[in-house]
């Protein structure tokens, strides 16, 4: 069964990579989750920073 996150618990994980220069695969490891959810996170968060989308948009980033 998938895990599901809030969007503010992606929000926040992504902004250790983003914002304190986490390594994907540190930052996954501080939350417990795969640097794979990290890497969408990320990816999610420098969208919406550009406005190109808004963060919580998608409930299964």
């Amino acid at each position: 069964m998938a895990k599901h996150f809030t969007a503010e618990f992606k929000l926040e994980a992504a902004k250790l990579v983003v914002d304190h220069g986490y390594t994907y695969v540190k930052a996954a490891e501080a939350v417990n989750v795969s640097h794979l959810a990290i890497t969408r996170w990320v990816n999610k968060l420098r969208l919406e920073r550009q406005g190109k989308t808004p963060y919580g948009a998608s409930p299964h980033l």
